[in-house]
């Protein structure tokens, strides 16, 4: 698998499989013939050759190249939409 993560906290946001090109380019991210804008190159890094959580989800979790760390920050969409209820 592959993770694109945050430079400035290490925030794992986006996941390919190993099969998926994924490029980063100046003003936005490719994965396959997806365009991710508002992602730019010198503000992400692209880490192939991980092993995902069981439970990932974007920003639950921080990447820093050699292991996962939990966000504690991290808040489930679905228990915020509950709530709003």
């Amino acid at each position: 698998m592959k993770t694109v993560t945050l430079k400035n906290d290490n925030r794992s946001i986006l996941i390919a499989g190993d099969e998926e090109t994924v490029f980063l380019l100046s003003d936005h991210v490719v994965k396959g013939q997806e365009r991710i804008y508002g992602l730019l190159s010198f503000d992400v890094v692209l880490h192939e050759n991980v092993t995902l959580p069981s439970n990932w989800r974007p920003s639950r979790y921080f990447f820093d190249g050699n292991g996962w760390e939990l966000n504690p920050k991290w808040v489930d969409p679905k228990d915020t939409r509950a709530s709003a209820e």
